[in-house]
């Protein structure tokens, strides 16, 4: 497991994903909105389940913000902003948009936790289908309410 003890050594996993793998978390957006929820939800765990370039420090970066507060908190705000520059002009700049778009984003985390470092096995033994499929409706109503 690795742990960050500076932002440098976090900053230096972040910059180690491919920056294909972060424009296509930013790119999502593209597109029509009827569809915005299973667009997110399956290229955000596709990044982190099915690109092993881009998995690896993306999980590194999890596993260390599993034990550091701080590492926490920039992994909370590195998912976030991947919303939330996509969303940018798609939806109102408001208290509750951003709300909305930070709980699409814990549930994200949780899922890939779930899924990748926990493996709760009703959530990890599921097909990627199952859980893209499952999480679209959720975040459907969250990105375009």
């Amino acid at each position: 497991m690795q742990f960050f003890k500076s932002k440098d050594e976090l900053f230096g996993t972040v910059m180690s994903v491919p920056p294909a793998a972060l424009a296509r978390m930013t790119d999502v957006w593209s597109g029509p909105q009827d569809d915005i929820g299973r667009r997110v939800a399956h290229t955000f765990l596709d990044v982190f389940e099915n690109d092993p370039h881009a998995s690896e420090p993306l999980l590194a970066m999890l596993r260390g913000a599993i034990a550091h507060e701080r590492a926490a908190a920039q992994l909370r705000d590195f998912i976030e902003a991947r919303l939330l520059i996509g969303a940018a002009g798609r939806l109102r700049d408001d208290q509750q948009t951003r709300l909305r778009v930070g709980v699409a984003s814990a549930m994200l985390v949780g899922i890939i936790v779930a899924r990748s470092v926990v493996r709760v096995p009703t959530v990890a033994d599921a097909s990627f289908d199952s859980v893209v499929a499952t999480a679209a409706n959720a975040l459907q109503a969250l990105l375009t309410s």
